[in-house]
């Protein structure tokens, strides 16, 4: 199978996921998380790495949004304590 057919594939399944996954997290998760995707796709050297650096960069926006969420819920109970 060519590797552009592998890629499309790839792609696809990735946009649907973040598409499900987007009922679950804010739109600015999701919003970057298809930035991410869409960088990967069209600017695509080596299929393997790009793979990699794609896997890297979902896993840092999300714990990046998870340390954003926790960082809120923990200024509420700072307020609430008051």
């Amino acid at each position: 199978m060519p590797k552009e057919t592998n890629m499309l594939e790839f792609y696809l399944e990735v946009s649907y996921f973040i598409e499900y996954i987007s009922q679950f997290c804010s739109k600015n998760l999701a919003s970057r998380l298809s930035q991410v995707l869409g960088n990967f796709y069209y600017s695509n050297k080596n299929y393997r790495k790009s793979i990699e650096h794609f896997i890297k960069s979902i896993n840092y926006h999300i714990e990046r949004f998870q340390k954003k969420s926790l960082l809120n819920e923990m200024s509420i109970l700072d307020d609430s304590l008051l």
